[in-house]
């Protein structure tokens, strides 16, 4: 027996890298015991329990019964596809885990406090298939694969479809005009309008979207999806047919409560009037979407009313929050950014 010993090198930290660390002063969530000793029990799959846990995020994260959310932001928070987020949810609110209702183009999600409702495992489907015939066939009775192509049925019988990669010159003309404004909100200069025509393009299932459908969700996808490596989504990723309907739905509910405001103004503000108190901020994408969410919840949605809350933060918050306490934390734009603290300040309880 060897008496040797194996000695493991771990990778030093680099300067400058950044961590993660959690802390209490960033905020916290208070969720009821009973809920979090039964949810470990849960026979969910990985897509549930993730959706499940944003709208615990949503609701009880601050300090709310009930939230008013879109597939979309879901999506944003669990890194899943809308389609994914939409079918949690359905599963989640027939085993009444959750309560789900739709309001417009949000949906009204909440935890469902009454417990002992909850489906902890699936219910098992019964095939209702009598054991007697198991494993006849009945050759004869098999229905004949139709002829799809040259079948004629009320959907397909007087509607021409264009063919793929065709289209017509009012419908180019309507993509390139799309595109020209794509490439104007990204900064870049995408040359394929292709994926706008098919939008614009009638089907036999659907009727064609508008001009103005397709620059709204554009808008809406430029100032509000994550990007990826620094880069905005691209047109093909946008106009993804079977997705297209619910972009449009979500992105009709943002422009409703949408508004417009000079970000770079705001952080030019924050960084005069917090001066060396507070970590001097910069604009990137996810802080032009954190102001514009936070103005939502202002009452009148403007510059002078963001200086007005800076000016009230720097003037009634504790020193705590200017570093005086046992870890040196302070605070910084992004925790001026959320709506808990707008509200905090409000209520005068920091």
């Amino acid at each position: 027996m060897s008496n040797s010993a194996k000695i493991f090198k771990f990778r030093p930290r680099e300067a400058g890298e950044e961590r993660s660390v959690a802390n209490l002063d960033d905020g916290y969530m208070r969720i009821a015991t009973s809920i979090g000793k039964l949810k470990p029990k849960l026979k969910l799959a990985g897509r549930q329990h993730q959706v499940f846990d944003a709208v615990i995020h949503c609701t009880y994260g601050w300090n709310k019964s009930e939230d008013r959310v879109t597939n979309t932001f879901i999506a944003e928070l669990t890194d899943l596809d809308d389609s994914d987020v939409a079918d949690a949810l359905d599963v989640l609110a027939e085993r009444r885990i959750i309560n789900l209702k739709k309001s417009g183009g949000f949906k009204i999600v909440s935890v469902n406090v009454n417990l002992d409702q909850w489906q902890l495992t699936k219910t098992p489907k019964t095939l209702g298939i009598s054991t007697q015939n198991v494993g006849r066939k009945k050759v004869s009775g098999w229905a004949k694969t139709p002829d799809t192509l040259n079948s004629l049925t009320k959907d397909n019988k007087n509607t021409p479809l264009t063919p793929k990669g065709e289209f017509s010159e009012e419908v180019v003309s309507q993509a390139k005009q799309v595109l020209e404004y794509y490439n104007e909100l990204t900064g870049t200069t995408c040359r394929s309008a292709e994926a706008f025509a098919v939008l614009l393009t009638p089907r036999s299932a659907r009727d064609a979207y508008t001009v103005d459908d397709l620059k709204l969700v554009v808008h809406w996808v430029v100032l509000t999806w994550k990007r990826r490596n620094g880069t905005v989504a691209k047109p093909a990723n946008i106009c993804r047919v079977s997705r297209f309907d619910g972009y449009l739905a979500d992105a009709a509910a943002w422009a409703s409560s949408y508004v417009e405001i000079d970000c770079g103004a705001v952080v030019d503000a924050y960084n005069e009037i917090a001066g060396d108190r507070l970590p001097l901020a910069e604009l990137d994408d996810d802080r032009e979407k954190a102001i514009r969410d936070l103005v939502t919840h202002m009452t009148h949605k403007n510059i002078d009313a963001v200086r007005a809350y800076f000016k009230a933060f720097v003037t009634e918050a504790r020193p705590h929050y200017f570093g005086e306490n046992p870890s040196g934390w302070r605070a910084n734009f992004d925790f001026l950014m959320k709506p808990d603290t707008l509200r905090k300040v409000r209520e005068r309880a920091l």
